[in-house]
């Protein structure tokens, strides 16, 4: 009997320790390449077989499929200062990841199954950095843009990018400016200013986190080098008059 009882007994540690270890890259041994600066709403992460809920602070790993619902966005900071911002019913894979601050080279590789994303490069030179698409690839040779995938629409907000098919290619150089294709055979179309509608659904990307608007909104700190003047409370502080103002000699 006493080794049933002890068996019993384990039962429920084995059960907690067996999937939350399953359920954690970090214990995997996976690579964490980020972190979540903000989320809202319901986002998860799947790497492999397992699936977890991401929150802020959290760890994001290479090989983690990030998925967000219709209703939640998640920004995150990979480890070379590298930002994503997740929009409303996206998903995204953190392909390849090599960086190491003591080296000039390195390699980002982002993919955008669907939904939208924002891309701000990080400490790497430009050419480091890939995202792809189901029908595209967009080489960085700046700092900010946006994709729209359901075909792709990729719209540069600083900086200059490339969106490249088998069809051809489309540098776009001006600021929101944009090209879309359809299928990977297509050309691009040539660059044209953002339309109404791109600028709607592209909104969640800019429209600040609750935690940002927490801290900007928060009261300014006086520096301590700032000393507020000393009031003797015993001294009596003389009562003014003001004088009237002084109003126009004029009529109107």
């Amino acid at each position: 009997m006493r080794p049933l009882l002890l068996a019993l007994a384990l039962l429920p540690w084995l059960a907690a320790s067996g999937p939350a270890a399953a359920d954690d890259p970090a214990q995997s041994g996976a690579q964490q390449v980020g972190r979540v600066l903000a989320v809202e709403g319901k986002v998860e992460a799947t790497l492999g077989a397992a699936t977890r809920r991401v929150e802020q602070g959290e760890g994001i790993y290479l090989g983690d499929w990030v998925e967000s619902q219709p209703d939640a966005r998640a920004k995150i900071a990979l480890n070379d200062d590298t930002e994503l911002v997740v929009g409303p019913a996206s998903r995204i894979h953190v392909d390849e990841f090599v960086y190491d601050p003591g080296k000039k080279g390195g390699k980002v590789l982002v993919e955008v199954g669907v939904g939208l994303m924002r891309f701000t490069t990080g400490a790497l030179e430009p050419k480091s950095y890939e995202v792809k698409t189901p029908v595209a690839s967009i080489g960085v040779r700046g700092t900010v843009f946006d994709l729209i995938v359901a075909s792709t629409t990729a719209i540069l907000r600083d900086g200059v990018i490339a969106i490249t098919t088998f069809g051809g290619s489309e540098v776009i150089d001006r600021k929101d400016h944009a090209s879309t294709v359809q299928t990977s055979t297509d050309e691009p179309e040539k660059q044209r200013p953002t339309t109404d509608e791109e600028e709607e659904i592209t909104e969640p990307l800019r429209r600040p986190f609750k935690n940002e608007l927490t801290r900007s909104q928060g009261r300014p700190r006086i520096p301590a080098s700032i000393q507020p003047p000393k009031v003797d409370p015993h001294q009596s502080v003389p009562k003014t008059n003001p004088s009237p103002p002084k109003m126009p000699s004029h009529r109107y």
